[in-house]
């Protein structure tokens, strides 16, 4: 398999979501800027209910798009963004458990 630069960039950024709560901008498909608090810490995300097969499937369909699947802490919702398309990240330093 190989292993490209936006699969490398895919890692580290879900690395990083999954340790933080981060502030990111990223440029939207229809041509928009957004911004928003987002994470993958296990403890702000809600449970999971649907069937590991249909958690597998969407999780490919991430990987052939370049998307990272992230909790959106203001909307409480999932929300995706290409990786290609992000422009800015910050960490939230003080962000704790709500």
């Amino acid at each position: 398999m190989e292993v490209t630069n936006l699969d490398f960039q895919r890692w580290f950024l879900e690395g990083i979501l999954k340790a933080n709560v981060c502030k990111i901008q990223f440029t939207r498909v229809s041509g928009g800027v957004s911004t928003m608090r987002c994470t993958l810490k296990p403890e702000y995300l809600p449970e999971y209910t649907g069937s590991l097969d249909n958690l597998a499937k969407s999780e490919q369909n991430r990987k052939v798009n370049n998307t990272i699947a992230v909790w959106n802490l203001d909307k409480e919702g999932w929300r995706c963004f290409k990786v290609e398309n992000l422009i800015n990240l910050e960490i939230e330093e003080d962000a704790l458990p709500i």
